[in-house]
């Protein structure tokens, strides 16, 4: 089993905040995918019942991110090229795109943060063709998921949470951890976990700040935790969504590019694609 938080935090979690059910078409295309019978037919059925979701999903897949050689015109058609595993990961990523009660200068930062660090994390899983690269784009994506929550139930501890990182420099989960007694980490696993979404992205989400407990108790999805571990550093070095300056980064000292043996050079130059992609793709994912 995954990591969680100890039930108590759990308990005290939902007694301060209110975490949303999941969309009814996440709901049910999980549930399709669980099935050893799942067919591309009903996925599509299913998924054409959201007519937001529909154009969305086409317009994602259509776009260079994916660069498919012709146009798809309907979701079965993208279901059968894009497979099963991908079309999880869009409508998980436009599900988490609707978690969003409101959208000011602090959702903006959030959401472009997340959006940035999938990016990331997709380019360097595809680049160095790891195994995780199906799921790495939504691990980025989701990692910092707990802080929608937080944010969306609770803005003005929220936002105390974030002036108190910034004026300590500390991590943000420091300061969370200081003003709710709880992260943005446990908020989210918690969220992944009553989605019923995949164990290794709740591992991810528990564990992407903390490398030295992952190596113990996550070790089959290890290597998506560093991904997202590194993706998220390379936002905060290009200053991506995080209301701070850029930081430096050296990629020598980082211990999630000795675990997957990463050049350190070769992340110096994935960190202008990781700009430039953001940059290119992100009203694509807004929209």
């Amino acid at each position: 089993m995954p990591p969680a938080p100890p039930q108590n935090i759990a308990d005290l979690i939902k007694k301060k905040l209110e975490i949303p059910t999941p969309p009814k078409v996440l709901s049910q295309v999980m549930q399709e995918l669980r099935d050893k019978a799942a067919s591309a037919d009903r996925l599509a059925k299913i998924i054409s019942g959201d007519q937001g979701l529909t154009a969305r999903l086409l317009r994602i897949a259509n776009s260079p991110f994916y660069g498919l050689p012709r146009e798809v015109k309907n979701i079965q058609r993208a279901v059968v090229i894009l497979g099963f595993k991908t079309i999880q990961g869009l409508v998980v990523s436009a599900s988490s795109r609707m978690l969003y009660k409101r959208f000011g200068p602090v959702e903006q930062a959030l959401w472009e943060h997340s959006l940035a660090a999938a990016i990331a994390a997709h380019l360097i899983a595809i680049t160095h063709r790891m195994p995780c690269r199906e799921d790495a784009f939504v691990a980025g994506l989701m990692h910092d998921i707990g802080k929608v929550i937080m944010n969306n139930e609770a803005p003005d501890p929220f936002g105390a949470s974030l002036k108190m990182a910034v004026d300590e420099e500390i991590e943000s989960f420091e300061a969370e951890q200081q003003i709710y007694t709880f992260n943005h980490m446990d908020v989210g696993s918690l969220l992944v976990k009553q989605w019923q979404l995949s164990e290794d992205l709740e591992n991810v989400v528990f564990l992407h700040h903390d490398l030295d407990l992952a190596g113990t108790v996550a070790a089959d999805s290890m290597q998506l935790i560093c991904v997202a571990n590194l993706a998220n550093k390379i936002c905060h070095s290009l200053g991506i969504g995080t209301g701070r300056p850029p930081r430096e980064i050296n990629f020598d000292e980082e211990p999630a590019v000795g675990e997957l043996a990463l050049d350190p050079e070769s992340l110096t130059e994935l960190m202008e694609q990781v700009k430039a992609g953001y940059e290119k793709e992100k009203g694509l994912f807004m929209a």
